[in-house]
Parts: structure tokens; sequence; C-alpha cells
């Protein structure tokens, strides 16, 4: 509203000049400010052209300076008309700035120490974790207690720094730089585990790394399905989808708190993974016993309903015996109904009856199966 359409019309060419200006200038400064940080190229860059546009407290500064004298009525106008010629366009910008800020990480390469360079030489059949959020750590340290190997590729400064001081085998890097992947040692690599938040240098490190290595197994945290599938289509083994996990516990949870057996609910989450992603089984929650009659003790147990045609149907719980074969136990059944207690050996088990399984995850898992086919 606040610019003249005539200046507009018969100065244009000006003023798709000095927007240039402005996007080029903007950009170079805020490109250099990232490089000085010691952000990488291909961040630098992006960030640079993120932020190329002209804010709208210019406008507040142009017309003080316009009040007091120092821009004239024309100036003021290819300014004003100029830095909104900058907005208009950030949309187009921003969804370039990544293919461009990659392009200058190949074209004007730096950064990288000799210490970072030589730091996986030694290793081989490790793991190279690319990130170390709240995921990242929890991996390395996963793999800490299985005396795994690993490598970090981090873009954080200030983390790389302080797991450096902890001991971590850890270092500044790019993980879509092949430079920075072949540092970490990937050709070398038994795995590769993503847990990035920005899903475009997901999908440009998938490449990267496929480039280096066609074989090695590549798994990825992405936070929508959408992103998952796509990292998928560029050459990952394993995507393992936000949105999705979220959902799926929730409904785990749910299922569990609403007396569902865990066999059933085991099948419910499968199918839905299934028509979905198709990648791994998911199993429930052990069940808060908070939600189950006061006669059974509060600590959690799993839940499985016989089906039609399952071996233990028509046997005992001696028979089954479940305790000796698997070492879970029987603590309480539902049977038409009723809810029953430290159920005697000679207790013949029925279709649709609920056992209430105590054991650990292997244990409930052995009992399942010889519940079902034996």
């Amino acid at each position: 509203m606040l610019v003249d359409p005539a200046v507009l019309l018969t100065q244009f060419p000006i003023v798709i000049a000095i927007a240039l200006l402005l996007v080029i200038v903007k950009a170079s400064v805020a490109t250099v400010a990232f490089v000085a940080a010691g952000t990488t190229m291909r961040v630098a860059a992006t960030a640079g052209l993120d932020l190329a546009q002209v804010g709208e407290f210019s406008f507040i500064l142009g017309r003080s300076g316009r009040e007091v004298g120092l821009l004239s009525g024309e100036y003021w106008q290819l300014l004003l008309a100029a830095s909104i010629a900058t907005m208009v366009v950030t949309p187009a910008v921003l969804a370039v700035a990544p293919r461009i800020g990659s392009w200058m990480a190949v074209k004007i390469r730096y950064g990288g120490t000799e210490e970072d360079s030589s730091l996986a030489d030694h290793l081989s059949d490790h793991v190279v974790i690319l990130g170390f959020g709240m995921g990242g750590q929890l991996l390395a340290r996963a793999l800490q207690q299985l005396s795994t190997p690993y490598v970090v590729l981090d873009l954080n400064g200030a983390t790389v720094r302080r797991a450096r001081r902890d001991g971590e085998a850890i270092f500044y890097g790019d993980a879509t730089n092949e430079d920075a992947l072949r540092a970490a040692g990937v050709e070398r690599a038994k795995a590769v585990v993503g847990v990035l938040s920005d899903p475009y240098a997901a999908a440009r490190a998938v490449t990267a790394i496929r480039s280096i290595n066609a074989v090695l197994p590549i798994i990825l945290r992405t936070r929508y399905k959408s992103e998952a599938e796509a990292v998928m289509r560029q050459g990952a083994t394993v995507a393992v989808s936000e949105e999705m996990e979220a959902s799926l516990e929730v409904l785990a949870q749910t299922f569990s708190r609403l007396d569902v057996p865990g066999n059933v609910i085991d099948v419910l989450l499968d199918s839905y993974r299934r028509e979905s992603m198709g990648m791994r089984t998911i199993r429930t929650p052990g069940q808060p016993l908070e939600s189950l009659p006061s006669a059974i003790s509060k600590t959690p147990i799993a839940t499985h309903a016989l089906g039609d045609g399952d071996w233990a149907v028509g046997r005992t719980l001696a028979e089954v015996n479940l305790r000796a074969e698997t070492g879970a136990l029987v603590i309480a059944v539902q049977q038409r109904g009723r809810y029953i207690t430290s159920p005697p050996a000679d207790l013949e088990l029925g279709v649709a009856d609920v056992l209430y399984l105590l054991g650990d995850e292997s244990d409930v898992l052995l009992a399942r199966r010889r519940l079902t086919d034996e």
C-alpha cells in the first residue's frame, strides 16, 4: 500500500536491479558470517540465502529517514519497491537455497582438521552416527554398552566440543559431504544411523553414502511418513517415521488400558504397520495393572487371549506347563467372564480365555508360541 504504482512501472528495471543487489549483498554477508562462526559451506550458503530478503523493520527506518530528509521521495519509493520485491521472491529463494548450498559446498571446499581426517582411520566394522542429539546420544550409549565401535558426525560446534571433552569419538562434519563421510570411514563401516532433523540433509546424506558404499545398511529417523518414503526411494535401508511410531505407541498404550489382550494388540499393530510402511514388528508395552481387577498384583504383566485352534485349548495348565517350559508364570485367568487368581493346575483352558502372564519379554514370547502352536 505504500508503493507508488507509477514509480514501479516507470522505474521497473532499476527496482529489479536494486532488489538483486540487496539479495546478493545480504546473502553474501550472512554466508561469510556463518563461515566465520565455523559452519560448513552448505549450511552457511543455505542460511545466507534464507536471510537475504529485506525485513519489515527497514520500512520504519526508511520512513524515519524520509521524514528527516535523508531520503528523497523518489529514492524512498525505489528502495521500498525493491524491498518488497525481495519479500515476494523469498519463497522461491527458500526452495532453491538447499541446492545452491550443496553446489557451493562442492565448489568451495574448506574446513576439517588433520585430526578430523584421521579420526576413523583405525576403525572398521564400526557404526557411523549422523547427528548427536538425544537420539544420537542414546545410540552411542547403547553401542558403548555393547562394546561396538562408532564415530559421530555433527554440525553443532558446541556439541562436538562438549562431547569430545567427554571422550566421544565425534568430529565436526556435514553428513551430506562425501569427504566428511570418508573421514568417518563409511566405506569400512558396518552401518550408518542418521538421526538428523533436516529432511533435505537426510536425503542428500543417503545419496552421498550410496556413492561411497552401495550395500551399507542405512537406518534413518524421519519426522513424517512422507519423508521416510522419500529417503527409502533414495536408497535408505530402513526409515523410521516419528509420526508413525508415535501414533502406534498411542494405540498400543490405549489398547493395553482397555483390557485388549496383548497378542491381539500385536496383531493389530502389525497389520497397521504393514498397511503403511511394512517395516518392523511393534511389540505391546507392559500392561499397567491399575486398570485390572484389584485381586491381581500390582506388577506389570502381559495378556494372551486363546483363539480357536490354539494348541493350549482343551488342555489343563499342568499339561501346558508354561512355568517349566518357558519361564512365564500364569498368575490369573479370565474365563467366561470371571477372573480366576492363582488358577489351579487342573484348570482346563478354552477358546477366548485370557491368561495373565508374569515374566520378562523373552519368557512371554516363548509362552505365546507354546500356547499357540507348541
